[in-house]
C-alpha cells in the first residue's frame, strides 16, 4: 500500500519500485538491484513538456532563416548492426542492393521563404530520396521567430518497392562543441522499439562521447525511444532544446560520428571523431531484432512503409 501523496495532474508521474539486498552477500554488495519496474501513474508524456510559442511582434532574420536549413538532411538509413548484418547480410544486403546508403538526391520544390504578418518567417522546401526501387518524398515547413527559435514539421512519404526502412527523420549537423545533452524518455542506456524492458522514463543527462557504443564492429546505436524532450549545448550552456509538438514522442541520437563513417569502417579503433555532432531526430525506427543468432524484427516493431510526420519544436539557448 503506497503511502498518501500529491501530484499535479498535467505532470507526467510515474512510481519506480526497486528491489535490492539489505545486506551483502558473497556474490553481492548490500543495496545491489535485483530487479526494478516503473508504473505509470499519470501518463501524460506528450503535454507535461510543452515549449513556448514563438516571439512575434518582431521580425525575425530572413536570411538566418533560410540559411538554418544548411544543418538539415534525410535519416533513412542506419550503420547495419550485428543483427542487421546477420545470416548472410540478411536486411543490411537489401537496403545496399537498393542504394538506401546512397540515394540519388534531388529538389522537388527550391526553398522559399516568406515572411509572416507576425514578424516570423516561413520556410518551404521538398527534396526527393530516389533509390533502385522506390523513393522517399520530404515535405518540409518550419518557422523562425527573432530569437532564432524554429516550430519544425517535415512529412516523410514512402513510394514504389522499399526494403524495411530501418529510421524515418532528418539529422541536425550541430558543432563539436554540443557534447552536454539531457532528455526526458527512456533511458540511461540506449533503446529501440524492440529493446525497451531494461530501460525506464526519465530525466537523463549524458555526453554525446558516452552515446557512441564501441562495439569491435562499427555499427548504429545510442539510440534513445519515446523521447519527450531533448536539450543539447556547449559548455557555456548555449543550444537547443527541442520539444515534441502534438501528441507523438519522437526518438533520437547524438553522436560524434556520422552513419557514412560508421557503416564504411571496419574496426572500433578507426574511427575518427569529427568536428560536428550528428543529431538525429526521427519519427520512427525500426527495431533490432534477433538476426545476429535468431529471427529478424518482428513485423510490429517495423516502420509501416506510409506518410511519417516530425513535428518538433527547436528553442534556442543563449
Amino acid at each position: 500500500t503506497l503511502p498518501a501523496f500529491r501530484y499535479d495532474g498535467n505532470k507526467d508521474v510515474r512510481l519506480n519500485i526497486s528491489v535490492r539486498l539489505k545486506n551483502g552477500t558473497s556474490w553481492a554488495d548490500a543495496r545491489h538491484e535485483i530487479c526494478n519496474e516503473q508504473f505509470v501513474l499519470n501518463d501524460r508524456i506528450t503535454t507535461a513538456f510543452k515549449a513556448k510559442p514563438l516571439k512575434t511582434g518582431r521580425q525575425a532574420d530572413m536570411e538566418e532563416a533560410k540559411k538554418w536549413f544548411d544543418m538539415v538532411s534525410q535519416h533513412f538509413f542506419r550503420a547495419p548492426t550485428d543483427n542487421d548484418k546477420g545470416f548472410g547480410n540478411w536486411i543490411a544486403k537489401d537496403w545496399k542492393n537498393n542504394r538506401l546508403d546512397s540515394p540519388a538526391v534531388s529538389v522537388v520544390k527550391p526553398l522559399e521563404a516568406v515572411r509572416n504578418a507576425d514578424g516570423t518567417v516561413t520556410v518551404t522546401a521538398s527534396t526527393l530520396c530516389k533509390y533502385s526501387n522506390g523513393s522517399i518524398r520530404t515535405d518540409y515547413i518550419y518557422t523562425m521567430d527573432s530569437e532564432g527559435s524554429v516550430d519544425f514539421k517535415a512529412t516523410y512519404t514512402p513510394e514504389g518497392s522499399l526494403p524495411p526502412l530501418p529510421c524515418m527523420g532528418n539529422t541536425f549537423v550541430l558543432p563539436k562543441n554540443m557534447q552536454n545533452i539531457s532528455w526526458y524518455g527512456m533511458g540511461l542506456q540506449d533503446t529501440y522499439p524492440d529493446r525497451l524492458e531494461a530501460a525506464s522514463t526519465g530525466l537523463w543527462s549524458s555526453t554525446v562521447d558516452k552515446q557512441y557504443v564501441h562495439y569491435a564492429r562499427p555499427q548504429d546505436s545510442g539510440n534513445h525511444e519515446q523521447v519527450a524532450e531533448v536539450t543539447i549545448t556547449d559548455a557555456k550552456g548555449s543550444g537547443w532544446r527541442i520539444t515534441a509538438e502534438g501528441d507523438k514522442t519522437f526518438a533520437f541520437s547524438a553522436l560524434p560520428y556520422s552513419v557514412s563513417q560508421l557503416a564504411t569502417t571496419a574496426h572500433d579503433c578507426d574511427l575518427v571523431t569529427e568536428n560536428n555532432v550528428y543529431l538525429n531526430i526521427d519519427a520512427a525506427v525500426m527495431g533490432l531484432g534477433n538476426s545476429s543468432c535468431g529471427p529478424g524484427v518482428l513485423t510490429k516493431y517495423t516502420i509501416p512503409q506510409k506518410p511519417h510526420t516530425l513535428h518538433v519544436r527547436f528553442t534556442k539557448i543563449k
